[in-house]
């Protein structure tokens, strides 16, 4: 079976593996993976409806002073939202100021508002449908320094109104040090 990344990526490649420098730079390694994870879900064709809506909490990461906000917005205005976590990280060297994590474990937790998302303003992709949508953008994903592999999912959970899918992704990263503390 071969993809036609055209019919994928809205770049029609997938994006680079790992974080941008100017993330790094500006937030850290781990938030700036995180930041990578939701972009490249939003370059992910068929999440194009979530994508598109382009509002806070639409697609997000887990940064818990503004994150709630953002996401009951997004549920209001669009009905479904997608916030990337990290879940946990085990040491795999002992290299002198760096930390490699393999595996790094990361998460991808989906919440449906149905009245909001099925109606007219909607994206009309329940929150499994972009559940499917994640898992088949993220297995296999060449993803900072080695391969996105599914771990495990729950569907069909409910938050009150919400219903809500919850995946846990895993990886290889290695955290380096800035430039800025190298020798020339």
């Amino acid at each position: 079976m071969t993809i036609d990344p055209n019919k994928c990526w809205t770049t029609g490649a997938p994006p680079q593996p790992a974080p941008y420098d100017d993330d790094i730079a500006e937030h850290g390694s781990l938030i700036a993976f995180q930041i990578h994870v939701c972009r490249i879900l939003a370059a992910w064709l068929p999440l194009a409806p979530i994508a598109n809506q382009r509002r806070a909490g639409a697609i997000t990461y887990a940064d818990k002073k503004t994150v709630l906000s953002d996401v009951v917005t997004s549920l209001r205005s669009i009905g479904v939202s997608m916030v990337i976590t990290l879940e946990s990280g085990k040491r795999n060297s002992s290299l002198l100021h760096s930390v490699t994590f393999d595996p790094i474990t990361y998460g991808v937790r989906i919440a449906e508002a149905p009245k909001t998302n099925r109606g007219p303003t909607g994206t009309n992709m329940s929150a499994t449908a972009v559940a499917e949508q994640v898992m088949l953008c993220l297995s296999g994903l060449r993803l900072a320094n080695g391969l996105s592999k599914l771990d495990s999912f729950i569907m069909g959970g409910e938050e009150g109104d919400l219903q809500t899918a919850e995946l846990t992704f895993s990886t290889a990263y290695a955290i380096t040090p800035p430039a800025s503390l190298l020798t020339e």
